[in-house]
């Protein structure tokens, strides 16, 4: 049978020719990869020289904002995502940025916009990540996602993020945390844990983020300051923090 063989940092898809695609268990080859990233796991005392990729999630409807493209959203001048951008970019190697509408308008930012893949579209925040991992350089050693409504993130988000997940016990991901509780979308993993995305957006049961998250067993990491890791997610909350910003 004719197929066509599409080959992914983190895992296999075979591709028909009459259109049926789907996900496959990794050979040898992948498996020898799934080794290699193992062996090549840094160690706490190589924090600084760590390859980070960055997933921005903008592919949400945002519903709690009329329905508008929050991330294309002006905060203080700029799009909301360019916040976002200018926070992570110093603290990361590459950015993917995962959205599903406007996609010229996030091109113009200059880093690769990718749609859901066609099986997952609009399956939410995991299937964007999902979607997006395929397009992330090779080798890196975590994948962080940060939603595209969250303008405040600190400077050493990756650093403190990264200080657990590589801690001597080890950790497949660590997810973000303030007194209000797990903040899901900002999250740091393994590249090995994606190997479990295909099968998580499987299930409706299955395929939320925090799900996701808590099925890989990710461990939190406390942020004493909310307001660095505050989202906005409707348009009272994007006032308030075009205020805060245009403040003296």
């Amino acid at each position: 049978m004719d197929y066509l063989k599409t080959q992914a940092p983190f895992w296999k898809q075979e591709g028909f020719v009459d259109g049926r695609a789907t996900w496959v268990q990794p050979r040898d080859s992948d498996q020898q990869a799934q080794q290699r990233w193992a062996a090549d796991a840094p160690s706490p005392l190589r924090l600084d020289h760590l390859r980070i990729g960055a997933v921005i999630l903008a592919g949400g409807r945002g519903r709690r904002m009329g329905v508008v493209n929050k991330g294309l959203q002006p905060l203080a001048g700029q799009p909301l995502i360019q916040h976002v951008l200018a926070a992570i970019q110093p603290q990361v190697d590459a950015v993917v940025i995962s959205a599903n509408r406007d996609l010229p308008a996030y091109r113009a930012l200059g880093h690769p916009v990718v749609p859901d893949e066609a099986p997952w579209h609009g399956l939410g925040p995991l299937a964007g990540i999902a979607s997006a991992l395929p397009h992330v350089p090779a080798h890196l050693d975590a994948i962080l996602t940060v939603p595209c409504d969250t303008p405040f993130l600190p400077a050493d988000l990756v650093h403190r993020l990264a200080q657990v997940l590589f801690a001597a016990e080890g950790h497949a991901a660590v997810v973000a945390t303030t007194s209000d509780g797990q903040h899901a979308g900002i999250a740091l993993f393994r590249p090995l844990a994606a190997w479990s995305l295909p099968r998580a957006l499987q299930s409706p049961a299955t395929r939320s983020l925090r799900h996701w998250l808590a099925s890989l067993g990710s461990s939190a990491v406390l942020f004493d300051d909310a307001d660095v890791l505050a989202n906005c997610n409707d348009l009272a909350a994007l006032q308030a923090a075009d205020q805060a910003l245009r403040a003296p």
